[in-house]
C-alpha cells in the first residue's frame, strides 16, 4: 500500500509476514529490486488479507491451462474434515486475459452447484478474488483481491450445515477463443457452524387439512423444533420422530425439523420440505430453463382464477403425497433443450393418477384426476408411453402425427363442440421458449381412433404453415376425466392468460358423473349379458393396455363391492352351470336399477336410462 514493509538481501526469493487485520481487507504488494543505487520498476499485485477461519484447504495446480480449446477445465479439492459448515468462502487466483470469457461453477459434496463467476469483467485481465455471500456484486477490478458476491444461480449458503468432508469440484469454462490463462491457486475456507447433525429423511404427507411430518434423528437431541415458514410452531421432546400440523392455513408451506443440543447451545435444521393444505392443483415443473417460465406463470394465473396451486419439481408419489387431495394435475414438460421427457414410470404414475386405478389393473382405488399436459415433443418425437392411451391424441403408431418445425408464432382458438370454446382467442402471438428449437408437435385428436376414454376429442388450438392447418392443442372429454394437451408453453401465450387458465379449469372440471342405474354383469355395454362380458372383465384384469371398465358396479358380478377374478368366475357359473347362484340384482331379469350394496365403485356410463 505504498509503505516500506521490509528490506531483504538481494538473493532472497520469498517473504512472509503475520498480518492480523480487524477487518478482512486487500493489500497491494510491490517488489522492487535495487542495484547500484537504482530501483527497478516495481512488480505489484493485490493480495487478499483474510481473517482466520476454522478450516482452509488450498490447491496450487501445476500449469493448468485455461483456454477455449481445452474448455471446460475441472479441478478438485479433497477436504479431509467432517466439519459442519457455517459459512463458506472461495479464493480464486486465475491469470487470464479477458476475464469476461470465464464461467466458474463450484460443486460441493452434497451436489449443490453455485455459479461463482458468470462472464463478468469484460476485457479486464486476471481474476483474483474471494467469493463470499457477504461480498459486493460485479465489482471491478477483478484482480483486486476483493470480496465478490457470486452471481448465482445458487449461493454459498447452499453448503451451510453440511459436512465439508469430500470432493469439491471447480469447473472453469472459457467461452471465447484466443485468450489463454492458468489456474494458479484456489482455496476453500470454512467457518464452523453449529456442530449438531440435523434430522434427516424428512417426509411430509398432507390429507388436504393436516400435514404429517416424519423424520430420522441423526443425534441425541434435547429438543426438536418444528418450523413452518421460518416460524417455530412446536417444540417436541428430543426423541420424537413425527408431528402432525393441524394449524396451517390454505396454501403451500415450507417445513424444517430442527434438532437442538443444550450442551452446544444450538441446533441444526433439516433441508426444507414443502407441503400443501387445501391445494386444488399440482403443477409439475418439468420445464426448468429456457426463455419461458411456464410452470410459475401457470401457477400465478391459476391463483388469479381462484385456485390454490402447488408447484413440484419432482413427479413421484412422495411429492404428490405432500400436495394432499388436489383436484387437477398440470404437467409442464417444456421445450428442447430444456424439455422433460416422461419416463415409463412417470407415464404409468400419471395414468394411475388420472384413472384412479393403481396398477392399471381395472380396480379403481382413488378418485379420477383431470390432466393438462404441455410439451413440444411428447407426442411425435419422444418415445411412446402408456399415457398415450389416455391423452385424447391419436397414438403415434397410426402414422398421422408429425414432429413439426420452428414456425409456431400465432395461435387461433376453436370451438371444440365439447364444452370448451376458445374461438374468442384469434391471432394470439406465441413467445417461443427456445427459438430455433421450438419443434412443436402437430396433433391429431383421437376421434377416429379412440383412446381408452372414448372418441370425444377435438382440436382446440390451430396455427397454419403455408396455408395448411397446424394443430397444436386437443381437448378430450374422456369418459374417465377430461384431458387438455398442447404442444406449446402456457407461459408463451401472449394473450389474456388469466382468462385462458379460467377456461381450462372449467373444461377440466367437467368430470363425467357416476350413473345411478346399471345392469349387473353387463360389462362390455353391448346391451346383453353373455360370455363376452366375462371375457371383457378377465381381459381388463389380466392383459396389459386394456381400457378400464366404465361401470365398475356392473363388473361387481358377485356384489361383494370389489372387482376381481371371482366376478368373472361367478358370471361364467351363472351362465353355464346349472343350479349355480344367479347374478344379484339389478340384473337382466329385474332390469336397470340402483346398487343396494354400499361401496366405492363408480359407474360412469351404462346402457340404462
Amino acid at each position: 500500500d505504498g509503505a516500506l514493509e521490509a528490506t531483504l538481501a538481494g538473493t532472497e526469493a520469498s517473504y512472509s509476514t503475520m498480518v492480523a487485520p480487524l477487518i478482512p481487507s486487500t493489500r497491494e504488494i510491490c517488489i522492487v529490486g535495487t542495484q547500484a543505487g537504482s530501483d527497478s520498476a516495481g512488480g505489484c499485485c493485490n493480495v487478499p488479507v483474510l481473517a482466520t477461519t476454522d478450516l482452509e484447504v488450498c490447491r496450487t495446480p501445476n500449469n493448468v491451462a485455461i483456454n477455449q480449446s481445452v474448455s471446460p477445465v475441472n479441478d478438485v479439492i479433497l477436504v479431509p474434515s467432517n466439519l459442519l459448515i457455517g459459512e463458506a468462502e472461495v479464493l480464486i487466483d486465475i491469470s487470464h486475459t479477458f476475464v469476461g470469457d470465464l464461467i466458474i461453477d463450484l460443486t460441493g459434496p452434497n451436489g449443490a452447484v453455485v455459479r461463482l463467476h458468470d462472464e463478468d469483467g469484460g476485457s479486464d485481465d486476471d481474476l483474483v478474488a474471494v467469493f463470499t455471500d457477504n461480498g459486493q456484486p460485479n465489482m471491478v477490478p477483478y484482480d483486486c483481491g476483493c470480496f465478490l458476491l457470486p452471481p448465482g444461480p445458487g449461493t454459498l449458503a447452499d453448503f451451510a450445515n453440511i459436512p465439508a468432508l469430500g470432493a469439491w469440484s471447480m469447473r472453469i469454462e472459457d467461452t471465447f477463443p484466443n485468450n489463454i490463462g492458468f489456474l494458479d491457486k484456489w482455496c476453500l475456507r470454512f467457518t464452523a457452524g453449529c456442530q449438531v447433525n440435523p434430522p434427516a429423511n424428512v417426509v411430509a404427507v398432507s390429507d388436504g387439512v393436516e400435514v404429517s411430518l416424519s423424520w430420522t434423528n441423526s443425534a441425541a437431541y434435547d429438543t426438536i423444533e418444528i418450523e413452518r415458514d421460518g416460524v417455530v410452531v412446536a417444540t417436541l421432546g428430543g426423541t420424537e420422530t413425527s408431528y402432525i400440523d393441524m394449524g396451517a392455513n390454505i396454501g403451500v408451506h415450507e417445513y424444517r425439523v430442527v434438532g437442538v443440543e443444550n450442551a452446544q447451545g444450538c441446533g441444526n435444521g433439516s433441508d426444507p420440505i414443502s407441503a400443501g393444505v387445501g391445494i386444488t392443483d399440482v403443477v409439475f415443473a418439468g420445464d426448468q430453463g429456457g426463455g419461458i417460465e411456464s410452470p410459475d406463470e401457470l401457477a400465478i394465473q391459476l391463483f388469479a382464477s381462484g385456485r390454490f396451486p402447488m408447484v413440484i419439481d419432482t413427479f413421484d408419489t412422495t411429492a404428490l403425497a405432500a400436495a394432499g387431495t388436489f383436484e387437477m394435475v398440470w404437467m409442464c414438460l417444456g421445450t428442447f433443450p430444456n424439455e422433460y421427457e416422461l419416463s415409463p414410470a412417470d407415464a404409468t404414475l400419471l395414468a394411475e393418477l388420472h384413472t384412479g386405478d393403481i396398477g392399471l389393473d381395472g380396480t379403481i382405488e382413488n378418485p379420477v384426476v383431470p390432466v393438462y399436459i404441455e410439451s413440444a415433443d411428447h407426442w411425435a418425437f419422444d418415445p411412446a408411453t402408456v399415457f398415450e392411451d389416455y391423452d385424447g391424441v391419436e397414438n403415434f403408431s397410426f402414422g398421422n402425427l408429425s414432429n413439426g418445425n420452428d414456425s409456431l408464432q400465432l395461435l387461433n382458438g376453436t370451438d371444440t363442440g365439447l364444452g370448451l370454446d376458445l374461438s374468442a382467442f384469434q391471432t394470439i402471438g406465441y413467445l417461443q421458449d427456445s427459438t430455433g428449437n421450438d419443434f412443436n408437435d402437430r396433433l391429431v385428436p383421437c376421434d377416429i381412433n379412440p383412446d381408452a376414454g372414448g372418441s370425444n376429442a377435438a382440436v382446440m388450438w390451430r396455427s397454419e404453415e403455408f396455408g395448411n392447418p397446424y394443430d397444436v392443442g386437443v381437448y378430450y372429454q374422456s369418459t374417465i376425466a377430461p384431458v387438455i394437451t398442447q404442444t406449446w408453453e402456457f407461459g408463451g401465450f401472449d394473450g389474456d392468460r388469466t382468462q385462458l387458465a379460467t377456461s381450462y379449469v372449467q373444461a377440466l372440471s367437467a368430470i363425467p358423473m357416476p350413473s345411478d342405474t346399471f345392469i349387473r354383469g353387463e360389462i362390455n355395454e353391448d346391451g346383453s349379458v353373455n360370455v363376452a362380458d366375462a371375457i371383457t372383465l378377465l381381459s381388463t384384469l389380466f392383459l396389459p393396455n386394456q381400457p378400464p371398465i366404465s361401470c365398475e358396479r356392473a363388473a361387481d358380478v358377485n356384489d361383494d363391492t370389489t372387482v376381481n377374478i371371482a366376478d368373472g368366475i361367478f358370471l361364467l357359473a351363472a351362465l353355464f352351470v346349472g343350479g349355480a347362484p344367479q347374478v344379484p340384482p339389478p340384473n337382466v331379469i329385474t332390469g336397470c336399477g340402483t346398487d343396494m350394496t354400499t361401496g366405492v365403485l363408480d359407474c360412469v356410463t351404462q346402457n340404462c336410462p
